[in-house]
């Protein structure tokens, strides 16, 4: 499967609780190829104000769909998908975040 057909349209990362350090993070995934493809990985980003990677974070298809029965489908071609996974991550000192997919 080449990742890229797949591109993330569009992404937000919010604080659900800063309390317990648990987040939010809204990926919209956009197939362009002709084709069903593979879900990607998700990977997380967070960057200190040097932009030198604080931690990184992935996602498995596992992961991040709720439905079951589309892990074998895959990503229906020409289609978009919106996707939001919840997480908890230690306290850091983030300033700003990069969001990509791929696949392992």
């Amino acid at each position: 499967a080449k990742i890229d057909q797949i591109t993330i349209e569009a992404n937000e990362l919010i604080s659900q609780d800063s309390d317990k350090n648990l987040f939010q993070l809204t990926v919209q995934l956009q197939n362009h190829s002709t084709m069903p493809m593979s879900w990607p990985h998700i990977e997380l980003i967070l960057n200190d104000a040097k932009d030198k990677t604080v931690i990184q974070k992935s996602f498995s298809p596992k992961e991040y769909l709720s439905e079951v029965d589309e892990l074998g489908k895959g990503i229906a071609a020409g289609s978009d998908k919106n996707i939001k996974i919840y997480f908890e991550l230690p306290k850091l000192k983030a300033s700003g975040y990069h969001v990509g997919a791929f696949y392992p």
